[in-house]
């Protein structure tokens, strides 16, 4: 035990007196890095966006309006009926037998000129006096404010008077509006002679074709008259009854629906004379 210690002290000796020469550290070259080429990049081509074709719309074909037929004045003869409806019925048809036969002696006193009823409910709302045998008309010349929306203008308004099958304002009355024309309740009645010299007079769809073209404006989609523009170039206008215009249910020209004249100035009337019909209304009253 103690010759195993001193050998190793004296092992430790010695290499303290001469230490063992050191070995050079080797290190190993570093190895070269070799980086990969890049792969070329290749770009994948878009896919073609290819819309659906439009799916074609077809629209429903307008479902066509049929209007209701006009009330008649009168009960089907199928129709079956009680004593109460009979007599109204009768009454009617009383009135209206009254009413043309009236009219029928005031238009044959006409000789072709207008009718201007006064003071009835359906009436003009022009003021017309009398003074001494002299008939004078207070115009309301101003046609900016438009009645019915540009579908009528301001003035004195008159017509054909009545005659089987026609389609005068007077015709129009005794067929629905009897009221409106109630010879007894009319103040006056006036036989008019137009100055057509100074008056626009539309006869054919032709000429309302112009006149629309060159007066019409929109309003709201609605074809109306612009009556300020026309009163600066005419005194009055006179529309005969056009069927196939009357049939467009937007415009200006259903609100006449018959044969009228009407006049804003003083020099579209050549006479003015009031009409006797004093035997008529006697005549009148006592069917009554």
């Amino acid at each position: 035990m103690a010759s195993q210690t001193y050998e190793q002290n004296k092992l430790a000796y010695q290499n303290l007196l001469y230490p063992p020469p050191q070995m050079p550290s080797y290190q190993a070259p570093p190895i070269p890095t070799q980086r990969a080429p890049p792969m070329p990049s290749q770009q994948v081509p878009p896919i073609p966006l290819q819309r659906a074709p439009p799916i074609p719309t077809q629209r429903a074909p307008p479902i066509p309006t049929q209007r209701a037929p006009p009330t008649p004045l009168y009960l089907s003869p199928q129709q079956p009926s009680s004593s109460t409806d009979s007599t109204q019925q009768s009454k009617s048809t009383d009135v209206v037998s009254k009413l043309r036969t009236f009219y029928s002696g005031v238009s044959k006193l006409l000789g072709g000129d207008k009718l201007c009823l006064y003071k009835c409910r359906g009436s003009t709302d022009i003021v017309i006096t009398e003074d001494r045998g002299k008939i004078n008309i207070n115009f309301d010349k101003d046609q900016t404010n438009q009645s019915n929306n540009g579908k009528k203008p301001h003035g004195l308004w008159m017509s054909e008077g009545y005659y089987e099958g026609g389609h005068t304002w007077i015709n129009i009355c005794i067929n629905n509006n009897k009221e409106w024309i109630i010879p007894t309740e009319c103040r006056a009645f006036y036989k008019i002679k137009l100055n057509k010299e100074k008056i626009l007079i539309i006869e054919s769809d032709s000429e309302f074709d112009s006149f629309e073209q060159e007066y019409s404006v929109k309003d709201y989609g609605t074809t109306m008259i612009n009556w300020k523009r026309v009163a600066e170039k005419y005194s009055g206008i006179s529309i005969s009854y056009l069927p196939d215009k009357i049939q467009d249910w937007g415009m200006w020209y259903t609100a006449w629906q018959c044969s009228s004249q009407c006049v804003w100035e003083q020099d579209a009337i050549e006479t003015i004379e009031k009409i006797n019909v004093t035997d008529l209304l006697e005549s009148y009253k006592s069917d009554m």
